[in-house]
């Protein structure tokens, strides 16, 4: 009865103080501190010992299951697995460092690259991140999506017999089928700023990239290493003749961010003003031609492309804002147009090019004002034009001073026939 005694209590105190099963930490000597790595924390305390096997190490006691621990590590987890599932044993610490879970693989940093699962990221980091991303390089909150339902060629979504090579990237891009009926899409989009190679208009219309204004960024650089908010593709197949500064410079970055005159193409270097005559012979400023405007851009004179002729080096961007502007200067970089009025005077301010039918300065010839020059040149400050068209008034002339003007007048015609008569 004695000995049966001894082997019951023998047996609950193997149960309540079972040692932990062999493992390798970085030392045989398991108890220094720094060899083994900390153990977690519980009740009753934790702690490595010597193991079974030459330089080996152990948990000297795993604590009962349901027991709470923080801290765990993954040699922890092998020395005092968890409730294992199916094949898979329980060795790995979660995520939250408070279980040893049945993951395929580590939930830590070593993991091999691209092997989560939906299983794994819900074993590691229960539902605050159980859904693997397209990728399987991590685990998220929510179910991943696809890009946008694109069109590819034939039948399927095959790469590159329907749908184009995906783009290279740190991540595994591939097109899947879409939700549409026929359609493809990229399995998931990158996050933004993500480093990739090879993207195509397709893949750019799947996982489009940052929108400017109502351009939506679906159309591929020129590297190819970014979806771009063009308004026509960067391609051979864009129509002719369609280039704007705006789309150079979103398809070619600063290499060739300027229009052809023409529009059929890009450039590195901008468009040249109009010819214009300076005085004497070369382009000097101020010498020659007039002291350019002050801009954001550098303006300067350069030699125009006729015999003799200057030209500004390049013209703003409409709205580009300026001071400082002349007559000249707007002759080689007109404004807007007012239908066949053209914009080749500066106004009063010099700070822009206005469609006046003269120029705004001392030069204009006289009693040429008119209400809609006045204004073109001063805006509302000074609107409407004198009643002798001398000049411009900031009101409107009145009518008493138009018959005052009529009075004098008929007061000499009848002076000259009483005069005569």
């Amino acid at each position: 009865m004695t000995i049966l005694k001894l082997l019951i209590v023998s047996l609950l105190v193997s149960q309540i103080f079972a040692v932990g099963a062999d493992v390798l930490c970085s030392d045989t000597q398991c108890t220094t501190p720094g060899n083994c790595p900390t153990p977690p924390t519980s009740t009753p305390a934790l702690s490595w010992g010597n193991g079974l096997g030459a330089g080996r190490c152990a948990i000297k006691s795993c604590p009962l299951s349901g027991t709470s621990i923080t801290g765990t590590s993954d040699i922890y987890c092998q020395s005092c697995p968890g409730t294992p599932n199916g094949s898979n044993q329980a060795v790995f610490a979660n995520t939250a460092g408070n279980a040893c879970v049945a993951s395929s693989a580590t939930c830590g940093n070593s993991r091999p690259a691209n092997t989560w699962t939906d299983a794994d990221c819900l074993i590691c980091n229960g539902n605050t991140a159980q859904y693997a991303n397209a990728y399987n390089s991590g685990c998220q909150a929510t179910i991943p999506l696809p890009g946008t339902d694109v069109s590819c060629t034939g039948t399927g979504c095959a790469s590159p017999a329907n749908c184009p090579t995906p783009p290279t990237s740190s991540l595994p891009l591939s097109w899947v089928t879409g939700s549409g009926a026929g359609k493809c899409a990229i399995n998931a989009c990158p996050p933004s700023g993500t480093s990739i190679t090879g993207a195509t208009d397709l893949y750019c219309q799947s996982c489009p990239g940052t929108p400017n204004g109502s351009n939506q960024a679906v159309f591929a650089n020129i590297a190819g290493n970014t979806c771009v908010a063009s308004t026509a593709t960067c391609g051979n197949s864009r129509a002719a003749n369609t280039w704007t500064d705006a789309d150079c410079l979103a398809c070619n970055g600063n290499t060739a961010q300027y229009a052809k005159a023409d529009k059929s193409g890009c450039q590195a270097n901008p468009i040249p003003g109009a010819d214009v005559s300076c005085t004497g012979t070369g382009c000097v400023s101020p010498a020659n031609c007039p002291t350019p405007p002050t801009s954001t851009l550098t303006l300067s004179w350069v030699t125009g492309s006729g015999a003799g002729k200057c030209a500004i080096n390049t013209c703003p961007k409409s709205g580009t804002s300026i001071t400082g502007v002349t007559d000249l200067y707007c002759q080689s970089c007109p404004g807007t147009p007012s239908g066949n009025i053209q914009a080749v005077f500066a106004n009063t301010a010099g700070n822009a090019c206005v469609a006046s039918t003269g120029t705004c300065g001392n030069s204009r010839n006289i009693n040429t004002w008119t209400n809609a020059d006045c204004l073109a040149c001063n805006g509302t400050t000074n609107q409407y034009a004198k009643s002798d068209k001398s000049g411009c008034q900031s009101t409107a002339p009145s009518s008493a001073q138009s018959s005052s003007n009529s009075m004098i007048i008929l007061s000499s015609v009848l002076f000259l026939v009483t005069f005569l008569f």
